[in-house]
């Protein structure tokens, strides 16, 4: 062992040569070879256990010790003999013996319970990994010597506190693995009692945090359970209704809100208690999905929540409101990061609480009196609620200090569709659900808290008795009801409620307008710009206007009259006037387009693309010729923060919808922009020959511009975009490059085929140019590189080209070997998007040409046989894979088109059929279920028919029954809305029966073109060039009864015979079909 502490304590040298000399010592001593028996990992288990060693000796071992595992322990783990077998020493060994195992296991155990907390935590985290694979069957030891630390507290064990966090830390590591449910259950019934009398200890051995652990461990047992319960019914039942309830009173007890007052902050153990009842908030999140265990307790619990955040909230001022915290948070101990938590967090997690129980029987007696669902008289709980809910949203010192330093952070918090998870977002999502659940009810009382809001006097930066700094209440207030105001106006419009009921209009101009004006305090100043434009629909258009040249004002302050994030929000009031406003002057448009235009040079992250989006939002405007120089300014300094931006997605985003909008209208200007956007675009992708990623970018933004500019803007930008794109398709590997350019080349097929089809790259013509780069696709060992929009660029490419005499007699010379490329590539395909991209083009070809292209397939090979054999094979197999309404009239048109001129050389073609029945005794296996052991083989033209006939009982069927359909999901809704809220399990089952019938109905409807919940264009987006194609018109227009009815007239009696009785019945239907 003393030759390994050499070792360990070499990897620690300041030396580069020492350090790496022993590193490669260690890695190779745990080499199979050199260690068949385990030894090694013995040896520096030993090391990490003994208490002679010194500390960091031993946390070197514990490392090394880490590295071992993955790589000698198990087949479990990724790194398992990577190292050895790449260095060639295996020998004859591989996973450490079962005996070394055991005694690495012991060892470690021991070090769980260490005086040295680091060791503790490092023990723990080993434990967990080996326990991950190892127990129940090879660890068995384990659980018992846990029982005994947790329990060492009663024994007045002198290293009981050690112990329990060892333990503790441990547990609370293991049970966020993934573990069986074997071992979950072993755990829930050895460990759930000690845990609950750990939780009921008042000595000082057993600390906050550690009871916090037995509340997580707890929590992830409950999780577990509920995510079993519908596999394992009666036993999470059982369950659930022995530990639950001795639990909830544990937690019940826990959560006392006197203790805010008793407490010593000054203590940092004390702290600790946060963590705590954050854990115990967030348990009683998961235990309130067994509604019906949960519900007895519900009430008293939920009351108990709200007394926190009121016993909490002057804690909250003190330390996170004030200027001057009257208390300093202590430091996390070591290891306790997951555990630990601050005021902020407490307050997060409670009104997630509140978030998740809303609709439950127990919080809605607390908030509302009488009525059902929303409806009701607010009681003096939700009042109380509402008003700690804008307390707490108040911004703290911390958000001050970040949102000076970072304009980023300031500009994300306001953003919807930031991941950022603060208080105040949290806040504002429950503000949200309320206003959701109890819209008229929560109005009246936030009407209340404007009015107590505006009459508060200012008291500078000190909180006052009721725990609020008043500017920062007013600041709160404004965030709450602006980040809201889509579902305020809503609800307004529909009810507009009584004299208590708020009035957005009166907030605006009591508070918002007055705070507006220099000399507020910057963040309140900020806020007010940013609501009042949130609300701009209730202001006349004279108001509208004094708002907008304030805020124009502010930009040109100097930083000392309003400090950037006031800037910010000037430009995010100024976005939302442009957005909000039905129509903007054109001069207000003007004056955001010239004085914003030129910061897109000089503003960077989440502020550049809030300046990006306000001058978008004002580019809707009535602008004229002589406004053409500035617009053009703008698409200009666009481009040139694009290319300082490219690596940026949200940037990148931004501009393109930008240039989008520059040129979507052809407004003055537009086609200079356009010819600046091809050149940019072209000249970066032949600066990017390694494929770094501003070739992609540079296409994306390509191909954003070449869909809204309407074909006569792009005279002039085929040649050089078209010389770009073929060099780079042609020299790099890069997927999402090749994606985006290979649609620019089906725009400029349907915008300019003329253009496209003159087009020669150093005399090669355009035809053969594009060609020979889908021959390189179509060669690529990464299918991504395949998908669909390669497919819409093959038909538009024959549609185009077949419309050209010269190129027609062209494309028929090499239509032999692209019909040879895209089976054999369609043969070897595994991917669902690149199988629909190889079979799309084809599909074409049968339904338009087919003779012909059965010819062709049947005198070349794909695979090891016939490709025709080949192709019929594959497309039957993956005919479920078609997506959207032309993709699906192309597939049934050729169907029908081959059904109907069936080939002879087809006839012994075998496809899989129906599953096959498997008896009722028989045990299926997952490998046995993917068995195509389990499908019937049938003749491939039966399975032609088959489908057929499915299509046209479905689609015959859905016109006939749409309108009761329509019919049916009104009485649903209707039949819904009449229910009052139910509390159990049984309820929430018919609620999802329900909702189940209903999205059923909904998609049977949307196969009509009667999408109840979108537009009903369900063709996806790369489709639009293809679809507006004249070529294309009656494959986008098909009807597809009729054309279902025809092809199945040609049924031949051996292919009949076959069908089942439903399948004969819509059969003689189709005979018997007339159009309409």
């Amino acid at each position: 062992m003393d030759a390994l502490v050499t070792c360990l304590a070499s990897s620690l040298s300041s030396e580069l040569a020492v350090r790496q000399q022993a590193e490669t010592s260690l890695e190779q001593r745990a080499y199979p070879v050199n260690d068949p028996q385990g030894a090694y990992g013995v040896e520096l288990a030993r090391v990490f256990a003994d208490h002679a060693v010194s500390l960091p000796l031993r946390q070197a071992a514990g490392i090394a010790l880490k590295k071992y595992v993955y790589e000698r322990w198990s087949i479990y783990f990724d790194e398992y003999l990577r190292q050895a077998t790449a260095a060639n020493a295996m020998g004859d060994a591989g996973a450490v013996p079962e005996d070394a195992k055991h005694t690495m296991h012991l060892l470690l155990l021991e070090a769980l319970g260490d005086a040295e907390r680091k060791i503790r935590l490092l023990a723990a985290q080993l434990l967990s990994i080996v326990g991950s694979c190892d127990f129940p069957d090879q660890f068995p030891e384990l659980l018992p010597v846990l029982r005994d630390y947790l329990l060492a507290y009663r024994a007045n064990d002198v290293r009981a506190a050690d112990r329990v966090h060892g333990a503790m830390k441990f547990l609370s590591d293991f049970v966020q693995v993934e573990l069986d449910e074997n071992q979950l259950l072993e755990i829930a019934q050895q460990f759930i009692p000690p845990l609950q009398q750990i939780l009921a200890d008042d000595s000082v051995s057993v600390s906050a945090h550690t009871k916090a652990r037995c509340v997580l461990v707890f929590r992830q047992c409950l999780t577990s359970l509920h995510t079993v319960r519908e596999t394992y019914a009666q036993t999470v039942d059982e369950a659930v209704a022995h530990y639950l309830p001795p639990w909830l009173d544990a937690l019940h007890t826990l959560l006392d809100p006197a203790f805010y007052a008793q407490a010593d902050w000054r203590e940092a153990r004390t702290w600790e208690v946060l963590g705590l009842r954050r854990e115990i908030v967030r348990t009683l999140g998961v235990a309130s999905r067994f509604r019906k265990h949960f519900a007895s307790a519900a009430s008293a619990l939920m009351v108990s929540c709200i007394a926190n955040l009121e016993q909490l909230a002057p804690l909250f001022a003190q330390v996170e409101l004030a200027a001057e915290p009257v208390y300093d948070e202590p430091s996390t101990p070591d290891g306790d990061a997951d555990v630990a938590c601050g005021i902020p967090g407490v307050a997060t997690a409670l009104f997630n609480l509140f978030a998740e129980t809303l609709e439950t029987r127990a919080l809605r007696s607390l908030l509302v009196d009488g009525g059902t669902g929303g409806e009701g008289t607010a009681t003096g709980a939700f009042a109380h609620l509402v008003r700690l809910l804008t307390v707490y949203a108040q911004i703290t010192r911390e958000d001050e200090e970040l949102f000076s330093d970072d304009p980023s952070a300031f500009v994300d918090e306001d953003d919807e569709e930031s991941m950022l998870v603060t208080l105040r977002t949290s806040a504002t999502d429950f503000l949200d659900q309320l206003l959701d659940t109890y819209p008229l009810p929560l109005l009246r009382i936030l009407g209340g808290v404007a009015r107590a809001v505006e009459h508060t006097p200012s008291m500078g930066d000190a909180p006052n008795a009721d725990g609020v700094i008043p500017w920062k209440w007013r600041e709160a207030l404004l965030m709450l009801l602006g980040n809201t105001h889509n579902l305020i106006e809503e609800v307004l419009d529909t009810a507009p409620g009584d004299d208590h009921t708020l009035r957005p209009l009166d907030v605006v101009q009591t508070i918002a307008v007055p705070s507006m004006a220099p000399g507020t305090p910057s963040f309140l100043r900020g806020r007010s710009f940013v609501f009042v434009s949130q609300y701009i629909s209730l202001l006349d258009d004279a108001f509208r206007h004094s708002v907008f040249a304030e805020a124009m004002q502010v930009l040109h302050a100097s930083d000392a009259e309003a400090p950037l994030h006031v800037k910010l929000s000037a430009v995010r009031a100024v976005r939302n006037l442009a957005q909000l406003t039905d129509a903007l002057p054109v001069d207000d448009a003007r004056a955001i387009v010239r004085e914003l235009g030129p910061l897109l040079l000089h503003a960077h992250g989440s502020p550049l693309v809030l300046v990006i989006d306000a001058v978008d939002a004002a580019l809707d405007a009535p602008f004229t010729e002589a406004d053409a120089p500035v617009l053009v300014d703008v698409g200009r300094a666009a481009l040139q923060t694009w290319r300082t931006h490219a690596s940026d997605p949200q940037v990148e985003i931004s501009l393109a919808a930008l240039l989008e909008s520059l040129v979507r209208r052809a407004g003055p200007g537009a086609a200079e922009v356009v010819r600046l956007g091809v050149e940019t675009a072209a000249q970066a992708l032949y600066d990017d020959p390694q494929g770094t990623g501003l070739g992609a970018s540079a296409a994306a933004m390509a191909r954003a511009l070449l869909a809204a500019a309407p074909a006569p803007l792009l005279e002039g930008s085929v040649a050089p975009l078209l010389a770009a794109a073929a060099h780079y398709l042609v020299h790099v590997d890069d997927v999402e490059a090749a994606q985006s350019l290979v649609f620019c080349l089906t725009l400029l097929f349907q915008k300019r085929p003329e253009d496209v089809l003159a087009w020669h790259d150093h005399g090669m013509p355009a035809l053969e140019v594009v060609l020979r780069i889908v021959q390189r696709q179509l060669q690529s060992d990464d299918e991504a590189v395949v998908g669909m929009p390669f497919g819409v660029l093959l038909v538009t490419l024959f549609l185009q080209a077949s419309a050209n005499a010269s190129t027609a007699s062209a494309l028929v010379g090499v239509m032999p070997g692209l019909v040879h490329a895209l089976a054999t590539k369609l043969v070897v395909a595994s991917s669902s998007d690149c199988i629909m991209a190889t079979l799309f083009p084809l599909q074409y070809l049968f339904a338009q040409h087919t003779d012909e292209v059965v010819r062709l397939l049947s005198v070349t090979n794909a695979g090891e046989g016939d490709a025709l054999r080949a192709v019929v094979g594959k497309w039957l197999e993956h005919a479920e894979l078609t997506i959207g309404h032309a993709v699906t009239n192309l597939h049934l048109l050729a169907l029908a088109r081959l059904y109907t001129q069936w080939p002879v050389s087809l006839d012994t073609l075998m496809v899989k059929g129906d599953v096959r029945a498997v008896p009722a005794d028989v045990i299926v296996t997952r490998s046995k279920a993917r068995s195509a052991e389990l499908y019937d083989t049938i003749p491939a033209r039966v399975k032609v028919a088959q489908l057929l006939l499915h299509d046209f009982q479905t689609q015959a069927d859905e016109r006939s029954h749409a309108a009761d359909l329509a019919a049916a999901v009104d009485l649903g809704a209707a039949a819904e809305d009449a229910d009052g809220w139910e509390d159990d399990e049984e309820a929430n089952a018919a609620d999802a029966e329900r909702d189940a019938r209903r999205l059923a109905f909904l998609d049977d409807l949307g196969a009509l073109g009667l999408d109840m919940e979108d537009d009903g264009d369900d063709d996806p987006p790369y489709m639009a060039p293809i679809v507006s194609l004249p070529g294309f018109a009656p494959i986008a227009s098909l009807d597809r009864v009729a054309t279902l009815a025809e092809a199945l007239r040609h049924t031949p009696a051996d292919v009949a015979e076959r069908l089942t009785p439903e399948q004969r019945t819509a059969w003689q239907a189709a005979q018997n079909y007339t159009p309409t």
